[in-house]
């Protein structure tokens, strides 16, 4: 590659070199310098910039052709020095505002490194994209994910994908992963289609070009101009909705949702748009959350020892496992036991268990022995939650018994009062059947949905509960949108429970289905996507909101689109079955369903010639995690007899077991107690990975119990 004096200057001038003072008269040092870094020959290259940068003094273009060289060969020292010099002389030079960018990214200053960028893509004016400003805009997605920041993070790897090289698909591919990623609201994941204008608006081509700004990532000019069209063209539902992304792509989050409340307060907006964009508020939104305290009580005991026995022997307290304990604080001794209360005493089986008899957690007891500075002593820590009366009613019960008079009550932490409301942590008989869980815990999500939700201060509806502002016309769409919320929070994570029965207690409008033939131009978001009639979609329809559902997770909507493809024999054979048929497998909440799909596929792979071995290994996966060691064991058995000696099953076997928790990474089987299993990727349903002990939902899984079940061999362990 060589440049000539067309070529734009290479040190961000925003000059071609036959106009530029910087570089005109160095073109045939530049060529040479250009030729070296193509060879690879690095450091000769740098000694050559030294000495031209020592004959020709401290021009951009030597500063950024240094510059890189010194990040290629990663001495960050130097690059450093170069940054430091490169701003100082040239404060407007695009690449030096890159570089000082990626400085404040790497010292994790995401504030100052979202200033500089902006800085430099404002200054790169026309001239096409340097290297270093577009390995800035990749960094500074890096960075703004690593911090938990979706938005912004979304919004320059969206920039990064527009301008960046077609091989390069990093951009994409983060995209994707954040689009699948569960722990991402919906709401995050896409940007509202554009707003229709007006006709003949005399604000369109001012906002046109702040759409033009914004494609080139100068969102900071964008917003600064659209804040002044809305003062002279206030309530434009266009403008606002522009103003409200690049506000969110600026992290400048609580601005953006100000912007987005009132967007969704416009009259133009149709009810299900209105609830949507409103929820995008609440999620962005900086209003103070209600808390609850967390709260330490502290009773002094006599005889430590003899209170670890009564401990031990107390049917409604049980030893806490240690990953659930909290940590002993720094220079302080352990406790010599931790425990959990209950405000029941255990049942003896769980086979026929009821809600109402199922032992709930209290909270957490900590027995400390004698210390230097300190008498022995028993520390209860509970949340202040709607239930706090009854904990003490208990607590007191058993302290009054064992311990002596309150020595200390304080507020040691807080919790916001939404998740202490929707939470629970149960203790169920280790007999207690995988249905039976199942259906307890849906017993329990459907009390809560309907009766303790409605309960509880919201900060959305300035600190009122739902149930006092049903009726309210000003709280109805920030109601719904918090509804709406808990809607996409369950399908995330693959919940079942149906929120209009919500809705309808509340007083509030259903969501109902629509069809796309009757309304073909409609417009709707992925939230909306389970709504849609599926059986008067085309083929084309179908399978594009197919796509769709499994780009985004859709539980809901992905199960739904995908019967009614695998309905269709003329656009999924029997040999594309199974590809479609995975796809379910991992949006379904039901075991049994799950291990029908697989049973399925398994039959369609071997009629069609393809591998069955996937499939034994997903089918390992879910018995592992069901804990069915037989089945486990049998499967574990056909793959290492038939199928250990194709490409990739070792590995991918491997790879399965040890994240699982059954081997170590050394391959060795793990003995009891030696480790916890790892968190899998896949849950095939929340309630069979319930374990024996204190289990809470969404909490880490574990085999299920049901009584002894033989365990799963593992060459080695005989």
């Amino acid at each position: 590659m060589t440049i000539d004096v067309y070529t734009f200057c290479p040190g961000g001038t925003n000059k071609k070199i036959k106009f530029c003072q910087c570089a005109k008269d160095m073109l045939g040092d530049l060529n040479q310098v250009i030729a070296a870094i193509t060879g690879g020959q690095l450091a000769s290259c740098a000694g050559l910039v030294n000495r031209l940068l020592d004959s020709h003094g401290p021009r951009p273009c030597l500063l950024a052709i240094k510059s890189n060289l010194q990040m290629q060969m990663g001495n960050i020292e130097e690059l450093d020095k170069i940054t430091g010099t490169f701003n100082e002389l040239y404060p407007e030079n695009p690449i030096a505002l890159s570089l000082a960018a990626i400085r404040s990214a790497g010292e994790h200053n995401v504030d100052e490194a979202l200033d500089r960028m902006q800085d430099a893509l404002e200054f790169l004016g026309d001239a096409p994209l340097n290297d270093t400003t577009y390995a800035a805009i990749t960094i500074m997605s890096r960075l703004l994910l690593n911090h938990g920041h979706v938005v912004p993070a979304v919004g320059y790897l969206t920039l990064q994908a527009a301008v960046g090289p077609e091989e390069d698909d990093s951009a994409f591919d983060t995209l994707k992963a954040i689009f699948g990623s569960p722990g991402v609201p919906c709401l995050l994941k896409y940007s509202p289609a554009p707003l229709d204008r007006p006709a003949g608006a005399p604000w369109a081509n001012a906002l046109e070009e702040c759409e033009n700004l914004a494609a080139r990532g100068r969102w900071r000019k964008a917003v600064a101009m659209l804040k002044d069209l809305d003062q002279q063209y206030p309530d434009q539902p266009a403008i606002l909705q522009n103003l409200a992304r690049y506000q969110g792509w600026l992290n400048r989050l609580p601005e953006a949702a100000t912007t987005w409340r009132r967007l969704a307060s416009h009259s133009s907006l149709d009810l299900e748009h209105a609830v949507e964009i409103e929820a995008m508020a609440q999620l962005m939104s900086d209003d103070d959350q209600q808390m609850v305290d967390e709260v330490l009580h502290v009773y002094p005991v006599d005889d430590s020892q003899r209170m670890m026995e009564r401990l031990l022997s107390e049917k409604q307290v049980m030893p806490m496992p240690a990953e659930q304990a909290k940590p002993s604080e720094e220079g302080s001794p352990p406790p010599k036991g931790t425990f959990l209360l209950l405000d029941r005493a255990e049942p003896p089986s769980g086979k026929e268990l009821q809600l109402h008899e199922v032992p709930n957690v209290l909270g957490e007891m900590y027995l400390y022995g004698r210390e230097t500075d300190r008498d022995a002593r028993l520390e209860f820590v509970t949340v202040k939650s709607a239930d706090y009366q009854r904990k003490l009613e208990v607590l007191t019960q058993f302290v009054e018994q064992h311990c002596g008079e309150l020595i200390q009550e304080e507020p040691v932490g807080q919790v916001p009062a939404q998740a202490a409301a929707m939470t629970w942590r149960w203790r169920l008989p280790d007999d207690t059947p995988r249905v039976k869980r199942e259906e307890l815990v849906e017993e329990k999500r459907r009390e809560i949905n309907l009766n303790v939700w409605p309960e509880t201060p919201l900060a959305c509806l300035s600190g009122k509960r739902p149930i006092d502002v049903a009726g309210d016309d000003n709280y109805r769409i920030p109601l719904l949108a918090a509804i709406l919320l808990l809607e996409d929070s369950a399908e995330r994570g693959r919940t079942g429970f149906d929120y209009n029965e919500l809705r309808t207690k509340l007083n509030l409008p259903l969501r109902h289905e629509f069809s796309l033939a009757e309304h073909p131009s409609r417009q709707f978001s992925p939230m909306q996507l389970h709504l849609v009639k599926v059986d008067d979609l085309t083929d084309e329809q179908l399978l594009e909101l197919f796509e769709i559902a499994i780009a985004y997770r859709l539980s809901t909507a992905g199960m739904r689109l995908g019967h009614e493809l695998l309905a269709r024999p003329h656009l999924v054979s029997r040999a594309e079955r199974p590809k479609i048929l995975d796809m379910m497998s991992r949006l379904s909440n039901s075991v049994e369903e799950i291990l029908e799909f697989i049973r399925i596929a398994s039959d369609d792979v071997l009629a069609s010639g393809q591998p069955l071995a996937p499939w034994l290994l997903r089918e390992l996966e879910v018995r592992l995690m069901m804990g069915d060691s037989q089945r486990a064991n049998e499967l574990l058995t056909e793959l290492q007899t038939k199928y250990v000696r194709d490409p990739g099953v070792a590995q991918a076997l491997y790879s399965l077991l040890v994240r699982l928790g059954i081997i170590s990474p050394d391959g060795q089987p793990r003995q009891p107690g030696a480790g916890a299993p790892s968190q899998p990727s896949s849950q095939p349903s929340q309630a069979a990975a319930a374990s024996p002990g204190v289990w809470t939902p969404d909490g880490p899984q574990a085999p299920s119990g049901g009584g002894e079940k033989p365990k799963l061999w593992i060459p080695g362990m005989d």
